[in-house]
C-alpha cells in the first residue's frame, strides 16, 4: 500500500529512532547504486530495557560476502527502493518467518546493499518473538537461504550438507562433509573474488580472515569428527592462496583454544556472522 519511491520496515514491537527515515531516505539520495539499506539496533526486552547493541557491515562487499552465512541486515531496520523490491517479485509466500533473508538473496544478484553504521531501531527481544520460538527451524531456513546465496554467486547446485556444514561446523560428522565444507568455502571465495568487483582493499581483507576462521573452525571440528579428512582440508585452504593460508596458523590456534575451554560450539552457534573491516 506505500506509494512513495522508499518502502520503510519495522515490527509492531520495535521502536525507530525520531532520526530514522531521514537518515536512510538520504542515504539513499546519496548513493543511488544501493538498493537496500538498514542500520545498527539496539536490542531491547519486554520492559525497554536495554540489552547490548548489535551491528552489521556497512560495506557493500560485505554485506554481500556475509550473506552466505546469514542475514546480514536486520529486516525491521531497513528501507529499501520500491523499484528494487517489486524488480524482485517482493516478498514470497512461501518463505514464512523467513522472508526477509529470502528477499536478499534475489535482491543481491543484481543490487548492492549497506547498512549505516548509526542505531536506529530499537529490537525488542521476548519469548514470543519467532526467532526465539522458531531458533532450529529458523537454522534450517539459514542453511536454504545460505545454499541459495552460494549459487547465485557460483553459477552451480550446491550440496545441502556442505552448506550446513560450513554454516554449522560443529555438525559436522563425516569425512565427507568435512572435506566438502572446505572445498565449499575455497570455491565461494574465489567465485566472490571474481564476481563481486565493487569490494574495497578492507573488504577483501576482511573476507580472508573470515575464510581462515571458518577454515580453522572446520579443521578444529574435523579433528576429532573426521581425522582423516584433514589433509584435504588444509590442501584446499592452500589453494585459497597466501593471503588465506598466512592466516589460517593464527585461527586455528584460536580454536584450538576454545575447544580445550569448551566453548567453541557455543560460540560459533551464537556468533553473528557478521564480517567487520580489518586493518590492511
Amino acid at each position: 500500500m506505500a506509494r512513495s519511491k522508499y518502502i520503510a520496515r519495522m515490527d509492531a514491537d520495535d521502536i525507530s529512532m525520531p532520526q530514522r527515515l531521514e537518515k536512510q531516505a538520504e542515504f539513499l539520495d546519496n548513493n543511488p547504486s544501493i538498493g537496500v539499506v538498514g542500520s545498527a539496533v539496539r536490542h531491547i526486552d519486554e520492559k525497554g530495557r536495554h540489552l547490548g547493541t548489535r551491528t552489521y557491515p556497512t560495506s557493500p562487499g560485505l554485506v554481500i560476502w556475509n550473506m552466505h552465512f546469514d542475514c546480514a541486515m536486520c529486516h525491521p531496520s531497513t528501507m529499501f527502493r520500491r523499484s528494487v523490491f517489486e524488480e524482485a517479485g517482493g516478498y514470497s509466500p512461501a518463505a514464512k518467518d523467513w522472508e526477509d533473508y529470502e528477499l536478499w538473496t534475489r535482491i543481491m544478484r543484481h543490487n548492492s546493499m549497506s547498512n549505516v553504521p548509526d542505531v536506529l531501531l530499537d529490537y525488542r527481544i521476548h519469548d514470543g518473538a519467532v526467532s526465539v520460538r522458531k531458533k532450529e527451524e529458523q537454522r534450517q531456513h539459514i542453511v536454504d537461504c545460505g545454499r541459495r546465496a552460494m549459487e547465485v554467486t557460483m553459477a552451480r547446485p550446491v550440496d545441502r550438507d556442505f552448506v550446513r556444514s560450513l554454516i554449522f561446523p560443529y555438525t559436522i560428522a563425516s569425512r565427507r562433509n568435512a572435506i566438502g565444507a572446505a572445498w565449499l568455502l575455497n570455491y565461494l571465495y574465489r567465485s566472490y573474488r571474481i564476481w563481486y568487483r565493487e569490494r574495497s582493499r578492507e573488504d577483501l581483507m576482511a573476507v580472508k580472515d573470515d575464510v581462515a576462521e571458518r577454515m580453522s573452525h572446520i579443521m578444529a571440528r574435523s579433528v576429532k569428527a573426521a581425522p582423516l579428512a584433514v589433509p584435504m582440508i588444509l590442501w584446499q585452504a592452500s589453494r585459497s592462496g597466501p593471503g588465506v593460508s598466512a592466516r589460517i596458523g593464527p585461527a586455528t590456534i584460536t580454536r584450538g583454544i576454545e575447544r580445550l575451554n569448551g566453548t567453541a560450539t557455543e560460540k560459533m552457534d551464537r556468533r553473528s556472522s557478521m564480517v567487520t573491516p580489518s586493518t590492511p
